[in-house]
């Protein structure tokens, strides 16, 4: 069945954000040694851009696991994602449905192959690269997030997790956590939630950095028989 446009759009912010989150995740992380907890907000960003400053691009398989109030059950999807500074992000959804994500830094694009449809925002990439410049070294989170180092169920053992929060009210986005690797400043995983109660978890595989991305691949190209719905 043909879905609304809002709906083809719905979540993209908490997805993108949790792409962008990915970003700063590199081969090797889990093989550092582990260092004690409790470290400060200050240090957690100062080794985390250290450690992701000179790394261009990235490119990995991904799991990514939504739930929450939107999910009948939990929707599992698996795909291959790719990010490019400056602010380049390409999502490329294989399972359980073909969908691409794409986003050149100043455009995101939906290309759902079900519906041959792309639904397209100018608006939405702004917040997303808020996100982007934090984590690769251009930004400075606090600007826009309340940070602090998360507890209770939140917490891992052997991890520093920080936990941002919008300062701003709207966008889709409650809360990010970020799991911090505490001497290395590698993260190994990304969870997003909602005020709406959905939360989405992702993990990654066969990841790389030795690799060149066109700037090609984060622009959308002319497909026949697709149309462009524009949501603002």
């Amino acid at each position: 069945m043909t879905t609304t446009p809002g709906s083809r759009f719905s979540g993209l912010l908490a997805v993108t954000t949790l792409a962008l989150a990915v970003f700063i995740f590199v081969l090797g992380a889990a093989t550092q040694a582990l260092g004690e907890p409790g470290t400060a907000v200050s240090d957690v960003l100062t080794r985390m851009k250290t450690a992701y400053k000179d790394q261009p691009a990235v490119q990995a398989s991904f799991v990514q696991t939504n739930s929450g109030a939107s999910y009948f059950e939990p929707l599992v999807m698996k795909g291959t994602l790719s990010l490019k500074k400056p602010r380049r992000i390409r999502m490329d959804y294989t399972s359980p449905r073909a969908k691409t994500f794409l986003s050149d830094g100043s455009t995101l694009w939906v290309i759902d192959q079900g519906d041959r449809t792309v639904t397209r925002s100018r608006t939405q990439v702004e917040a997303v690269g808020t996100m982007f410049d934090f984590l690769t070294g251009a930004g400075d989170v606090t600007k826009d997030f309340v940070v602090t180092v998360a507890t209770g169920e939140e917490a891992v053992d052997g991890l520093d997790v920080l936990r941002l929060e919008p300062k701003a009210p709207g966008g889709g986005l409650a809360s990010v956590f970020v799991h911090v690797h505490p001497t290395s400043g590698f993260v190994q995983g990304v969870i997003t939630t909602t005020p709406f109660g959905d939360r989405s978890e992702t993990s990654l595989s066969e990841i790389r950095t030795d690799i060149q991305l066109p700037d090609a691949g984060f622009v959308y190209a002319s497909r026949d028989g697709f149309t462009i719905v524009d949501v603002d």
